[in-house]
């Protein structure tokens, strides 16, 4: 099922400036999703101010088998894009993460590499989706970034939960969706609270919240059910059965 359906992301859609430019109260990240001969090499700027996350920029670079990207050009852009919001670094996965390195020092920029894990990939992934179901994140109305997210997939396996992105005609790979989960996920770890207790002050706007997103949740596994799953026979049916 998709991870991150219309209904989850359309209330974080902002529609009137796709860029957000840079203001020095605010916190800035960003991260790279690199890539030469097919997939889309993507870059994705974030902010934060309190614990509001905003996609300030996301921007792409696309090469072929016959005409491959150039890291050192790319990379040389990133630095340009990424200097006017004050940074001089970036997140990167493991892909070619030795080399890009060294290239991207050349052109004064410092890339930090995530290697992840399976599991290191679905807490960065499940952890972005509570965070839209908690509209504490706002992303630009770009289609392209849209559909990188909208074909974003959950599966679960023998092991737990797995996270596909699916490849489309084009040759991308929902080459978006990385860039953002990598650039956001370690403010959203830094932003985990302790669960307050009922007659303490703020319990119940923390459970308002959480019920919000149970909500949205609820919504999306209903998107996301086969048309016999939502019929009532089998529904009064199954629930008969348990008990």
């Amino acid at each position: 099922q998709t991870l991150f359906p219309q209904v989850l992301l359309a209330p974080l859609i902002r529609r009137d400036q796709p860029i957000l430019l840079p203001d020095n109260r605010h916190e800035y990240v960003a991260a790279i999703d690199p890539a030469t001969r097919g997939n889309a090499w993507t870059l994705v700027v974030c902010d934060r101010l309190g614990r509001k996350k905003r996609v300030c920029l996301a921007t792409q670079w696309q090469g072929t088998p016959i005409n491959p990207l150039s890291p050192r050009a790319v990379l040389t852009e990133v630095k340009e894009v990424l200097t006017p919001y004050g940074l001089s670094w970036a997140y990167t996965d493991q892909w070619a993460a030795d080399a890009l390195k060294d290239i991207a020092a050349e052109v004064g920029l410092d890339l930090s590499v995530e290697d992840w894990t399976e599991k290191g990939t679905v807490d960065a992934f499940l952890s972005l989706a509570t965070a839209m179901a908690d509209r504490t994140i706002e992303i630009p109305d770009d289609p392209i970034f849209l559909k990188d997210l909208r074909l974003t997939k959950k599966f679960a396996t023998h092991r737990g939960v797995s996270i596909r992105l699916a490849r489309t005609p084009d040759g991308r790979h929902c080459d978006y969706a990385p860039a953002l989960a990598r650039a956001v996920f370690r403010w959203i770890q830094d932003e985990q609270v302790l669960l307050l207790k009922e007659g303490e002050k703020g319990y119940w706007d923390q459970w308002a919240v959480a019920q919000e997103a149970r909500e949205v949740q609820q919504l999306i596994a209903q998107e996301n059910d086969p048309w016999w799953a939502k019929d009532p026979r089998r529904i009064t049916a199954t629930t008969s059965m348990s008990r």
